[in-house]
């Protein structure tokens, strides 16, 4: 009798066990954070599993600011339904940035678990995803991307816009019908070393080193914009040169800190913002925060950024 029961007791093991394996291995695909499809063409399946370590933010913080997606909210990219699953964080597009890559014609999609990036191939130079960033670069140029890079529900998700311009597609959202049109000729971007004017380029960046060097990057970014915002308005000169050096309006102009070679995220900053990134349009003028100047009393304040005051 008890030789029976044990036998009955090893079969209903075998059975449990046999009966559990492919909930496991389905669990185990679920969990793959960022991108772990890419990562089984790329990567030993060590390494996709250790991205589930290094996310610079959880699934759930990611969440927390996510929005209901539109319903039936669609991505359609040259006239193709992708059955992309969209969703809307900090009301902005988001997508699976593997998926969306593969759809818009790329060649590859790698993920680099030691610096938590993705590296899409799209045959013609390299486009690159970082978790956590605020931009998106792609042939030498930065595409701003505020609301962030994010992982969410271990999937890597990328606002759509600045991800697409790294392709050189077009964008179009057509609310009323909560669909977003994509177009994608495959001729790609122009390298930074061709789009930026380099003279902007090298005084923008030296100017925002020196008057922001130890500014937060937001700070660096606010300091390209006043410089911009002068350069296309009819009361200063047409040109970062002329903005700079027009008379004694930047300190560093004459005190000779404008030549200190600029720092790296110097140059970033001066990219994303020739690139179009705004983080205080219409300002014209900054100060030190804690000092009355001319523009504390005849212009109107708008905001205070690191340790410098913005004005109108």
């Amino acid at each position: 009798m008890k030789k029976h029961l044990f036998t009955a007791v090893v079969i209903i093991l075998v059975l449990a066990m046999a009966l559990s394996f492919p909930a496991a291995a389905a669990n185990e695909d679920i969990d793959m954070t960022a991108e772990g499809a890419a990562a089984e063409a790329t990567a030993e399946p060590e390494e996709a599993a250790e991205t589930a370590d290094e996310p610079v933010e959880t699934a759930e913080e990611a969440e927390e600011s996510a929005e209901p997606a539109p319903r039936g909210l669609r991505i359609v990219v040259n006239g193709i339904d992708t059955d992309l699953p969209a969703m809307l964080i900090d009301s902005t597009t988001y997508v699976p940035l593997r998926a969306f890559s593969m759809a818009l014609g790329a060649k590859s999609v790698i993920w680099h678990p030691d610096t938590a990036s993705a590296e899409i191939d799209t045959g013609k130079y390299t486009v690159e995803a970082i978790l956590g960033d605020i931009e998106i670069t792609a042939n030498g140029r930065h595409f701003y991307a505020p609301t962030g890079n994010r992982l969410v529900n271990g999937v890597f998700m990328v606002p759509i816009r600045p991800f697409a311009s790294a392709f050189g597609a077009d964008v179009l959202w057509a609310g009323e019908i909560a669909t977003v049109y994509v177009t994608c000729s495959g001729t790609g971007i122009k390298s930074g070393d061709e789009y930026y004017d380099q003279d902007d380029l090298y005084w923008l960046a030296h100017i925002i080193n020196a008057e922001a060097r130890g500014e937060p990057f937001e700070g660096k970014l606010a300091v390209g914009n006043v410089v911009m915002n002068r350069v296309k308005t009819d009361y200063y000169p047409n040109s970062v040169y002329g903005v700079v050096f027009d008379g004694y309006q930047f300190s560093p102009a004459f005190d000779g800190s404008i030549y200190y070679e600029p720092n790296f995220d110097s140059w970033r900053a001066a990219k994303l913002v020739l690139e179009g990134a705004v983080v205080i349009p219409e300002c014209l003028f900054f100060a030190a925060a804690y000092l009355n100047c001319w523009a504390t009393y005849n212009r109107d304040y708008c905001t205070t950024i690191g340790g410098h005051a913005f004005y109108y």
